[in-house]
């Protein structure tokens, strides 16, 4: 059986996915193909299209398509008026591409987060937190689940038959529409540029004169409040999620970097005192995460680091693209009775492209390169500090590289943070993140949990703080990415040979993109922004590229082993 998972139009960050006989093997963000960030209310045509003949299908081998977003919506996230037209829009794309409607299954919005979640993550029982901006009647659902496919399945047996009676989060009260719009008062595009105000937060302090705690009973923001008070100060809030804002208040001003603080200080004490009360109330000490808040990385790892948690899964698509995954799951459930039988344990489940298929575009367009060991070429590079471009395998699912379509450095120099931002166009003062062997990982992070998707913000040891500067934060964190030999042999590889040549078992990853595109998808992309960069080389399947950069370098492998 074949089951076609997709957002809804209304989403954000539309995505595809596959499940075929109950196992996981395909799921991608349609911006991707289309190459227009975000891809806000697209219909996935492009991930459709490319993942089934990834994946050796064709449109008639479909035999359900799932969408994770009911059929209506409340009056409080988005007017009839917007609403209808999105969901015409879908139904157009579903008609054109020969899907009949009794085909066609809808699940709640937040229902399908949270089943991209639990019964991806191999726990048997777990806390969950959906928590984002809006989703149909709510912005987020808290609660436990210690048999999701008895708990319930649907919007109309949500709050019926599960072991704990869920915490509805109202749409009057969402914490992704306060960071939205603090986000957009900062001058960043909202539903874009929530993480840059994630970063920013550590260099300032708590100060509650300049963001009140305007929270209810539950610790949830007071919208309401917030919109007045940010009317009463003079800031532009405009909502409007494709538009450039205006900058209420300087980022780097005192009050914005206090601002920044204060928000995820607020957020943080939520977390801890919801996720205490699930804990005290299941007995459970494990935790599900999702929602486009599931990509707040300090906040995740604020709660990862709280004694009473054990374990921590974070699905790395979190936001609206996850909801197509989590619907493909509930209607595999609902049609079989059965759950499906993958675990989400890498994240590598979009496009991959033949070595004879890269070889041929670099012949067409002209490219001189030469075959290498890519894991110890790379390793090699970056000892003589090269920043290189890294295009391996399947592409990661979620807004993370992690090796496969990342950009790479030495960590152990600190010149190396302003170098890549300024060679992806960030601001100055965001951080970069470390991969780390999973062998030496909690030697270097000061924590008991892994992070195999870089979505937690920990603590780096106090030992490794100025081996590796070029990778921790103003405040000593760092957001790593635990690397296992299993799940990515090519990339740890790569790790292994680089700790062998400079005994640091760490490499800089960032996502291989520049701040205006999405991450790189195809060898195209990756040829396109290299020669539009500043990097210095790229290493594309097994082939090496050296970009001169009026810097006199030579190729590499004239003067070292790079095989």
């Amino acid at each position: 059986m074949v089951i076609l998972g997709l957002t809804h139009t209304a989403s954000w960050n539309p995505a595809a996915c596959l499940i075929v006989d109950g196992k996981l093997v395909w799921f991608a963000e349609e911006e991707r193909f289309t190459r227009i960030k975000h891809a806000p209310n697209a219909f996935p045509e492009n991930a459709i299209d490319f993942g089934l003949k990834n994946s050796g299908l064709n449109i008639n081998d479909i035999d359900f398509v799932s969408i994770g977003f009911g059929k209506a919506v409340s009056a409080l996230l988005l007017s009839p008026a917007i609403f209808k037209p999105l969901y015409d829009k879908l139904w157009n794309h579903l008609k054109q591409l020969g899907i009949k409607e009794d085909k066609v299954r809808f699940y709640n919005h937040h229902v399908s987060h949270i089943a991209s979640t639990f019964p991806c993550s191999g726990y048997s029982s777990t806390n969950i937190l959906s928590i984002d901006g809006s989703g149909e009647d709510c912005s987020g659902i808290l609660g436990v689940y210690s048999d999701f496919f008895s708990d319930f399945y649907s919007a109309e047996l949500i709050n019926k038959k599960s072991t704990f009676k869920n915490i509805i989060i109202p749409a009057t009260h969402s914490w992704g529409e306060l960071w939205s719009d603090v986000t957009e008062i900062l001058g960043f595009y909202r539903h874009s540029g929530e993480g840059k105000t994630m970063g920013l937060a550590p260099y300032g302090s708590y100060d509650e004169s300049v963001l009140p705690a305007f929270l209810n009973s539950d610790g949830c923001p007071d919208n309401k409040r917030y919109k007045q008070f940010f009317k009463d100060k003079g800031y532009q809030v405009k909502r409007v999620y494709q538009e450039q804002p205006g900058v209420s208040l300087e980022p780097l001003s005192e009050e914005g970097k206090n601002t920044a603080y204060t928000l995820q200080s607020l957020y943080n004490d939520f977390l801890l005192k919801t996720a205490s009360v699930l804990s005290k109330s299941s007995g459970l000490n494990d935790f599900s995460i999702t929602g486009g808040c599931g990509l707040n990385c300090s906040g995740n790892g604020f709660l990862a680091q709280q004694g009473f948690v054990n374990n921590i899964f974070i699905q790395p698509a979190s936001h609206d693209a996850g909801t197509a995954l989590g619907s493909a799951v509930l209607a595999h459930w609902d049609i079989t009775g059965k759950p499906i039988d993958t675990v989400f344990d890498h994240a590598y489940w979009g496009s991959e492209y033949s070595t004879d298929y890269v070889r041929k575009t670099l012949i067409k367009h002209n490219i001189i390169y030469e075959e290498v060991n890519p894991s110890k070429a790379a390793a090699r590079l970056l000892e003589n500090n090269y920043i290189i471009g890294f295009f391996q395998g399947r592409a990661e699912v979620g807004p993370r590289a992690l090796g496969n379509r990342s950009i790479l450095a030495n960590p152990c120099h600190i010149e190396n943070l302003e170098k890549v931002n300024q060679i992806k166009g960030r601001e100055s003062w965001r951080p970069l993140s470390p991969s780390i062997l999973a062998d030496d990982y909690f030697n270097i992070v000061d924590t008991e949990v892994i992070s195999p998707f870089m979505l937690l913000a920990l603590p780096v040891s106090k030992d490794w703080i100025n081996k590796i500067p070029a990778v921790v934060h103003v405040d000593g964190s760092c957001r790593p990415q635990t690397v296992l030999q299993e799940t990515n042999p090519v990339y740890y590889n790569l790790i292994k040979e680089f700790k062998v040549l400079t005994d640091t078992p760490v490499v800089l990853n960032t996502s291989f993109n520049l701040s205006h595109e999405p991450i790189v998808n195809s060898p195209d992309d990756a040829l396109s922004t290299f020669f539009n960069s500043n990097l210095d080389a790229l290493i594309i399947d097994k082939f090496l590229i050296i970009q001169d950069n009026n810097k006199g370098k030579i190729i590499p492998n004239r003067r070292m082993d790079v095989n």
